[in-house]
């Protein structure tokens, strides 16, 4: 983020499926990667339930209420995600947007790798 502390929280909840969708993927591994200063840190790693789901992951965020105050800076943090699973092709997902106080949902479909 741009010259300012991240006192906000936003929230990612990553889905995994297959198969347009139909066929949820247990076990795959969502890697979420803090995108500050163009390196990639990891963030934390997390692996999906049996429905295709990692829970609700807390992400700091500018906070919202700051922000009117600077309206040159971006009102949200970006992260990176990588989300793997034996037997599929691994998905990168870059600058996901995490605005404080809001969810967001992100639906990765993984392509077998035969």
């Amino acid at each position: 983020m741009e010259n300012y502390i991240m006192t906000g929280e936003g929230y990612l909840i990553v889905r995994v499926s297959t198969a347009s969708g139909t066929i949820m993927i247990e076990d795959a591994v969502v890697s979420v990667y803090s995108n500050k200063d163009s390196i990639n840190n990891i963030f934390l790693r997390l692996a999906t339930d049996a429905s295709g789901v990692c829970g609700k992951i807390a992400l700091p965020a500018p906070d919202k209420n700051l922000l009117q105050y600077y309206t040159n800076k971006k009102p949200y943090a970006t992260y990176n995600i990588e989300v793997s699973a034996d037997g599929y092709f691994p998905s990168d997902i870059i600058e996901v947007k995490i605005f404080d106080t809001l969810t967001i949902i992100d639906n990765v479909m993984l392509l077998p790798e035969e």
